[in-house]
């Protein structure tokens, strides 16, 4: 983020005007990619610094930015309000069950796993979280808020892979916006994320307040309440 930037003052740093997260641009794009980091180990040639540099570009536009975007070719109806929330859930983890094995199995790994608990198990300990219960869960090297970080990021990291398997219209690729606006926006998941956020941050230990209202929900994202 360019205002951290300007706080601490690097001796070299490039700035670049693309989506947070996605610092070398578009993805699958090796020609852009490969510009951005010589454009950033061009610096070591300067003397002057502190440098903050300015990338002159923007990052090409995704396959999936046309005029139609990308659609959840899956249906994930609202609860029906007599069931309690975790089988809803765990309903809606079940239903992206087979796109996540398939981008698994596309890509040959997957970024869930950091917190050692199975999906149903993430389920149940976060949304526990969410209820303001303290669930004595993962392994004994993680304290608390350490624990609690990587099991959001399992999570959020199940629901995008699963998107990612699956087509968009025209039979393009979902791009990252579309997929934080679904999850954020249309999904049991991201609804719960948002409920934990909430109580998190009034949690008594610093650290798991800290870790709700900074680690669990995207900056772009914290406009967002829940349901």
């Amino acid at each position: 983020m360019r205002l951290h930037t300007e706080k601490v003052k690097p001796p070299r740093a490039l700035w670049v005007p693309f989506e947070l997260g996605r610092p070398l641009g578009a993805p699958e794009d090796t020609a852009f990619q490969t510009g951005v980091l010589r454009s950033a180990l061009d610096l070591l040639e300067r003397t002057d610094g502190p440098i903050l540099e300015d990338f002159p570009d923007d990052a090409p536009a995704s396959s999936s930015e046309d005029d139609e975007g990308w659609v959840c070719p899956i249906n994930l109806p609202a609860p029906e309000a007599e069931r309690d929330q975790d089988s809803a859930l765990l309903d809606e983890i079940e239903a992206l069950r087979s796109w996540y094995d398939l981008a698994v199995d596309r890509r040959g790994r997957t970024a869930v796993g950091t917190s050692q608990l199975e999906i149903e198990d993430l389920v149940r300990y976060l949304s526990a979280w969410a209820r303001g219960e303290t669930p004595d869960a993962g392994p004994e090297e993680n304290d608390l808020p350490t624990q609690l970080r990587l099991a959001c990021d399992d999570f959020k990291a199940y629901y995008s892979e699963a998107a990612t398997a699956q087509p968009g219209r025209n039979g393009s690729d979902p791009s990252s916006n579309e997929i934080a606006d679904w999850f954020w926006s249309q999904t049991l998941g991201g609804d719960m994320l948002l409920r934990l956020r909430a109580t998190l941050s009034e949690n008594e230990n610093q650290m798991v307040s800290i870790t709700g209202k900074m680690l669990i929900v995207p900056y772009t994202e914290s406009h967002r309440q829940p349901r």
